[in-house]
């Protein structure tokens, strides 16, 4: 709105004699401003942005003024025990096709970027350019034109070293309410090892859109055998071993002498208690999994601090992540 609103008398130069060929390049500068003012926003909160929104903004601004007023209209006859069917039916259609407008534009290849980051450094320096900008506009001076280059450079620059600087390779034990996935990621490529088959890797990644988007991470897939085979009873990861408890296991598996480990991971499969686990295990770290019912998750918690083990609780602490740059 403010980039809108110092912007909106010089959209002036751009008109035209003929009115409606006036109210339409209005339409479309404005776009265009609302556009370039939301994307920095729209990215660092969301991850994702419209190129194509002006299309969909000069067929729907023209007519949005007269639905919202007889969205008003609607509001009062609501507030006085009316309904008339009229107006619910106009306001319903007018809903269906801005709708119908805006799915067909994000249906066109290259309408949106997905899966884009930027942190609030870089954002910050791209808005202070813009307003820059803006002052050069009003009072062309040269040197507003230099700052603002300026300022965007360093907003490159800053981008291109924070993305060489990011991890490549690592792991996340997840914070996820439904399963405790183990992430690992190798440079774009990451995989999910859980013995939970039902995990819909696209829902996933749009769940956790901003870690995937910072680390520039394109394919998720997933390993659901990767923990299965009762006979082995930990995998090692970037260096670090990893078991998964569920009360089948600890019926396959008697483990003696016990075994150092780093992470006990358990999950709403366990039915049994803390020793039970440190029979088998010398633990640096019990986690608790997100999906673990409270009542018992409470009940292993309190049991963890009872026998002064390392507990790590998902629910309480958050996800356990390790980075790595070669």
């Amino acid at each position: 709105v403010l980039f809108i609103l110092l912007l909106s008398q010089k959209v002036s130069f751009f008109s035209q004699k003929n009115k409606l060929a006036q109210f339409i390049t209005s339409l479309f500068y404005i776009s265009i401003i609302s556009l370039l003012a939301t994307t920095w926003l729209t990215i660092f909160y969301f991850n994702q942005t419209s190129i194509l929104s002006i299309i969909a903004n000069i067929i729907i601004l023209p007519i949005l003024p007269i639905i919202i007023g007889l969205g008003l209209i609607y509001l009062f006859l609501l507030s006085i025990g009316t309904q008339p069917l009229c107006l619910t039916n106009i306001l319903n259609n007018s809903y269906q096709f801005i709708n119908d407008i805006a799915i067909s534009v994000e249906q066109i290849p290259v309408s949106h970027l997905d899966f884009v980051y930027i942190s609030i450094i870089p954002m910050l320096l791209i808005y202070t350019a813009m307003l820059f900008i803006i002052a050069f506009i009003y009072k062309h001076k040269v040197s507003l034109i230099y700052s603002a280059t300026i300022l965007l450079i360093s907003a490159i620059v800053y981008i291109n070293l924070e993305k060489h600087s990011l991890p490549n390779h690592g792991y996340v034990i997840y914070n996820d309410n439904k399963t405790t996935p183990i992430l690992t990621f190798n440079n774009n490529k990451a995989t999910i090892l859980s013995p939970d088959n039902s995990i819909d890797t696209q829902k996933f990644m749009k769940d956790h859109k901003q870690f995937f988007s910072k680390y520039n991470i394109n394919s998720l897939n997933i390993d659901t055998c990767y923990f299965c085979n009762n006979d082995i009873i930990y995998k090692t990861i970037e260096g670090n071993t990893f078991s998964i408890i569920t009360n089948n296991f600890l019926k396959h598996n008697t483990i003696s002498p016990k075994i150092d480990i780093d992470y006990v991971i358990i999950t709403k499969g366990f039915y049994g208690n803390i020793q039970d686990i440190l029979n088998s295990f010398n633990p640096k770290v019990l986690v608790l999994s997100a999906d673990i019912y409270f009542k018992k998750h409470d009940l292993l918690l309190n049991e963890c601090k009872f026998l002064n083990q390392n507990c790590h609780s998902i629910k309480n602490d958050g996800a356990i992540y390790q980075f790595f740059n070669d």
